[in-house]
Formats: C-alpha cells, structure tokens, sequence
C-alpha cells in the first residue's frame, strides 16, 4: 500500500526503504511496551494501587502512539523525499486504504454482519436484531465474498455443523436472501413438530 501511494504521489522510495521506515517507526511502541511493562512492575513491588496504573497507561498510550506517528512521517517523508502536504496526504491514504483492505479481509474470512429480518428465530434473535456470524467454522464459499462472484462452486475448507447451531446459508435457488436458522435436524433425519416443539 505504501509504495502504490508513493508512487502515485511522485515518490523515490524503492521497497527496501519503505520496509524500513515501516521497522523503525514500530520502534516507539516496543519502548512503549518495555516502559509500560517496567512501571506495572515498580508499581506493583511498591504496593501501589491500580489507579496509577489505570491512569498512566491512556496516557503512555496517546505519546507512544503520537511517537510512532511523528517518526513514521518524518522517515516516509525523507525517503519518498515528500514536503509537509504530500506527506500528510500519503499517511492519509495509507491509513484509509489499510482500514479498507483489513475491513475487506475480516468481513470475507473472519466475521460478517447480518441483520435478522423476519421473527422465525424469536425469542432468541429478534427482528432488527444486529449479528457478527463466524464465517470460518463451516469454510467458505462464493457468497463468502463480497458480491458473492462466481469464482468457484461448493466450499473450501468446509466442515459439518452441529445440530444446535445457528447457521447463516442461502438458498440454491435464491442466492441473494440470507436465512438465519437454527440446525435442528443432520442430513437422513426426519423431524416432528409436536405442539409448536
């Protein structure tokens, strides 16, 4: 991401430096560690309490994070040999472009969100209800990824569910619907509704 903005700025940076700019401004946060992990230390063998350390870590944090943010503009700017502006401009887009391509991979192969429109899954999810369903205990396939293209059929490193679970699924013949629905039956059974059970 880093040396596409670069480049589409104007930048001189080749890969290596880009690397190195991305090395050296982790530097701030290890010393952030270290001394945040040196002073719980020396607070807990004086016997003081949690407030002091409740109250310095936030604010450790904000100029561990404001350090590693000055060091990581200075260096990228010295190596894409960038002015004030288009450096601010490039750590911009980094930032946006980064928020966009982790979005896009949690929500293909980690968790996406569903909202439940219809009651059949009253009282234990009601309508408007907002959801976060694991994609990868079952695997994934193309309605996995967003648009849902037809890139290839069936699933990848798919498993069976368990009778209890609430799968997220869609219809062969539908494909655009998603149905929540608990699993109360496995694949041969055959299922009895006995009053409303």
């Amino acid at each position: 991401v880093l040396k596409w903005i670069g480049n589409m700025l104007g930048g001189k940076a080749t890969a290596l430096q880009l690397r190195a700019v991305v090395a050296w401004s982790m530097v701030p946060s290890i010393a952030g560690g270290v001394i945040a992990a040196s002073a719980i230390l020396v607070v807990k063998a004086a016997g003081g309490g949690d407030a002091v350390i409740d109250t310095g870590m936030p604010w450790l944090a904000i100029v561990v994070s404001l350090w590693a943010t000055i060091v990581f503009m200075l260096m990228f700017a010295r190596v894409e040999r960038f002015g004030f502006w288009r450096t601010i401009v490039a750590y911009v887009l980094n930032l946006v472009l980064t928020a966009f391509v982790v979005a896009i991979g949690v929500r293909t192969l980690l968790y996406q969100p569903f909202s439940i429109p219809a009651g059949s899954m009253i009282p234990t999810l009601m309508v408007g209800d907002h959801i976060f369903a694991a994609k990868f205990p079952y695997g994934y396939s193309r309605f996995s990824l967003p648009f849902s293209p037809p890139l290839f059929s069936g699933r990848i490193l798919s498993a069976e569910p368990k009778r209890g679970d609430v799968v997220v699924f869609r219809l062969p013949a539908d494909g655009r619907t998603d149905y929540v629905k608990r699993l109360v039956g496995m694949p041969g059974e055959r299922i009895q509704m006995k009053q409303g059970e």
